[in-house]
């Protein structure tokens, strides 16, 4: 999902992590965030927020049999 947005104009500004389990969602209280630099462009800050996102989604240790859902919120701006 991350990897199809990486040139549109949104942003990500963090995530949480949860587990399916018996068809209901069990929060982990793991999550990530990203927050816009002094002086940083807009431009600059959504790629690095999915860039950030990408590498938090890809080195979760996600045990056999987990049924991990990342919630992803998502920015048109940094205002």
């Amino acid at each position: 999902m991350v990897q199809s947005i990486l040139n549109d104009p949104i942003g990500i500004l963090g995530g949480d992590v949860n587990r399916l389990s018996s068809h209901r969602l069990e929060p982990l209280y793991d999550n990530w965030y990203c927050e816009p630099l002094p002086q940083e462009s807009e431009k600059s800050f959504f790629v690095r927020g999915k860039e950030k996102t990408l590498q938090y989604i890809s080195t979760y240790p996600v045990k056999d049999g987990d049924d991990i859902i990342f919630s992803v919120c998502f920015t048109m701006d940094i205002g």
